[in-house]
C-alpha cells in the first residue's frame, strides 16, 4: 500500500504531463480548464507545481491525458 506522501510526490508530475499534452494539442490553459471543469489559474498552478489536483478531478484529467498516471506508477513498482 502506498503512503499519502508517495501519492503527493507522484501527483506533482501530473502538471508536467498536462502541460505536455496541452502543448501537443495546441490548446490554451483556458481551453484545458474548460475540459476539466476548473479555471485557467488552476491549470497554471498545476503546471508550475504550485498545487496538485484534487482527487475528484482525476477522472477528467485521465480522460484528457488518455491514460491513468497513477496506474503507470503502480506498474513501475
Amino acid at each position: 500500500m502506498y503512503s499519502k506522501s508517495f501519492y503527493r510526490q507522484q501527483l506533482k508530475n501530473i502538471g508536467t504531463e498536462l502541460s505536455r499534452k496541452r502543448l501537443e494539442l495546441r490548446i490554451s490553459q483556458t481551453e484545458l480548464a474548460q475540459k476539466v471543469g476548473i479555471c485557467a489559474e488552476t491549470v497554471a498552478n498545476w503546471e508550475h507545481r504550485r498545487s496538485i489536483p484534487d482527487i475528484c478531478r482525476l477522472p477528467r484529467i485521465i480522460e484528457f491525458l488518455g491514460y491513468d498516471p497513477l496506474e503507470i506508477v503502480k506498474k513501475a513498482d
